[in-house]
């Protein structure tokens, strides 16, 4: 304190006020922390403490939840306060689109087996049978194998040939 004539005036140590300093300045009054950050007032200061997903002095800086790449397959992260979203790639799914979708639910193959790809899938057609899908019986008759007159009758991956009387 300073000696005045008449009195006396207090000089304060810094964070207090008031005539003889025993006010502490309270500096969460002004609500310096952003975010929902809670502000614990200290001698002199004071202290944001930050909600998840935040962080930094007044808890100004989103965390960027999205810098450890955690979406796989090619997936986009998209950064939200306090948790990120992935967007998968075409033919994949899952919260990290970590699965692969199956191309082959239901089975699109007629007369074949499906082999699942990544957003397709493959028919293997089983013999006597073609198409994207298995769907089309090959038609053996076409290149007319029988002979003398012989009648041709298609049948699942071969031919039976009805001859004429008189030849075999």
């Amino acid at each position: 304190c300073l000696d005045k004539f008449g009195g006396f005036t207090c000089l304060c140590m810094p964070g207090f006020k008031g005539v003889h300093c025993e006010l502490e300045i309270n500096e969460c009054q002004s609500n310096p922390c952003v975010n929902n950050g809670q502000c614990v007032d200290k001698v002199n200061r004071f202290q944001c403490l930050c909600p998840p997903g935040f962080t930094g002095p007044v808890c100004q800086i989103d965390i960027d939840d999205c810098s450890s790449t955690p979406c796989l397959n090619g997936a986009k992260c998209i950064d939200h306060p306090n948790g990120y979203e992935c967007q998968c790639a075409t033919g994949f799914t899952g919260v990290l689109c970590e699965e692969n979708i199956d191309n082959c639910d239901p089975d699109p193959c007629h007369h074949g087996q499906c082999q699942d790809g990544i957003d397709s899938y493959t028919c293997i057609c089983n013999p006597g049978y073609m198409g994207a899908i298995c769907s089309d019986q090959i038609d053996e008759c076409y290149s007319s194998p029988c002979l003398n007159d012989g009648r041709c009758i298609d049948l699942v991956n071969g031919y039976q040939c009805n001859c004429q009387p008189g030849t075999s």
